[in-house]
């Protein structure tokens, strides 16, 4: 009399299940279940990761930066429906000389705040693929933010009243604050993409994981 065979155990899931977007090389290969937990960590990492108050510190030091900025911000939004108005373009021109401006500062920011992802940190660069989705979504975030925040302040909120001659200040501190937090949001997305997946996400030749030379390149969430 024989005895018959234990029965075989069904495989526990593991971390490296292909659902959990171990083995992907671009953020596109991302199943629903990567993406929700790659999410899960980006609300968690609001809190851990202190963005409010990082964000608050960089809003404090971009007031003092203001100036620089607004002579290229009026060089992205002037000088182009200047540049428009030289060439007939018929009813076209009319469409491009209100949306010309607003066009080239959103592709203009998608690439500034991709740049900064890539070279801002020490660390060896990111592949542009683990760094674009942070970018766009930081800019479709700010650009949201702005004008909901311009919406606010021209139409509900009075600071004059509030804060006096310190009013104008305080509404750009404010937006200061509002834009700095995305990029950061942006910035925690990337690094949660890049802590989902076991593939090298570094410029150059795959190196084993330990030997990237970026944090979340070198570890695995």
């Amino acid at each position: 009399m024989t005895r018959d065979p234990a029965p075989k155990e069904e495989p526990e899931a593991t971390a490296s299940a292909p659902g959990a977007g171990r083995s992907v090389s671009s953020p596109q290969g991302f199943s629903w279940s990567a993406w929700r937990k790659v999410l899960g960590r980006v609300y968690v990492g609001l809190g851990t990761h202190h963005l409010s108050i990082v964000a608050a510190g960089i809003a404090f030091f971009g007031v003092l930066a203001i100036f620089p900025a607004l002579a290229a911000l009026v060089a992205l939004t002037v000088a182009l429906p200047a540049a428009l108005q030289l060439v007939d373009f018929g009813p076209l021109g009319a469409w491009l000389t209100a949306l010309g401006p607003a066009l080239v500062m959103a592709v203009a920011v998608v690439f500034v705040i991709g740049a900064l992802y890539r070279y801002g940190p020490h660390r060896a660069r990111a592949r542009k693929r683990w760094v674009s989705w942070g970018a766009v979504l930081a800019t479709l975030a700010w650009l949201v933010a702005s004008l909901l925040l311009s919406l606010y302040v021209a139409n509900f909120a009075n600071f004059n009243k509030t804060y006096g001659s310190l009013g104008a200040i305080v509404a750009l501190l404010f937006w200061f604050y509002v834009s700095a937090f995305v990029v950061l949001l942006g910035a925690e997305l990337n690094a949660e993409m890049e802590l989902q997946t076991e593939r090298d996400t570094t410029t150059g030749p795959p190196e084993p994981m330990g030997q990237r030379g970026a944090y979340v390149a070198d570890h695995i969430a």
